[in-house]
């Protein structure tokens, strides 16, 4: 049976760099469950801001459907995208071309809340959240948009790794 690593090591070295949360105290993760049905881990990397004391959140949710005897891990995978997707209801979803499935909740110009990307890979679905710590340094817009780069960015690197591990 295939396990699911640290998230983590599934981002090039590259990007760990950009996100620049490789020392520990930056970033969090936990093996949320790991059964013989699913494994579901957790993960919260911090990013430093350039010019505060604020950090950019990068939220990663990944959970893998095993096989099991009643269903299939894509049919079990796809009803979990599906479950998210009416969960975080943020409106118009738009599709991007990751994965079987894939969708990013739309640029909001007034409130930079946080920016989503959710997509599912065979048995893997992916949730990866985005929000900006220094709410102060640009306008709404400029963050949504800033979130939604670097939301679909970290989503597309992991689209990739997460690939291989499917079913």
């Amino acid at each position: 049976m295939r396990r699911v690593p640290d998230p983590r090591t599934l981002l090039s070295p590259g990007l760990r760099k950009d996100l620049r949360f490789a020392a520990a105290k930056y970033s969090e993760c936990k093996q949320d469950k790991a059964s013989d049905s699913v494994d579901r881990w957790t993960c919260y990397l911090w990013t430093p801001h350039r010019r505060t004391w604020d950090q950019d959140m990068t939220a990663l949710d990944v959970e893998l459907h095993h096989p099991v005897m009643t269903q299939t891990a894509t049919a079990l995978a796809t009803e979990m995208f599906g479950s998210e997707k009416k969960f975080r209801n943020t409106g118009d979803w738009e599709r991007v071309p990751l994965g079987d499935e894939g969708l990013r909740s739309p640029l909001d110009r007034f409130t930079p809340g946080q920016s989503d990307v959710l997509f599912r890979v065979r048995n893997v679905t992916v949730l990866v959240s985005t929000a900006n710590g220094d709410k102060d340094r640009a306008d709404a817009a400029t963050l949504s948009a800033e979130q939604r780069r670097r939301a679909l960015r970290v989503a597309s690197e992991l689209a990739r790794s997460i690939a291989r591990l499917a079913e």
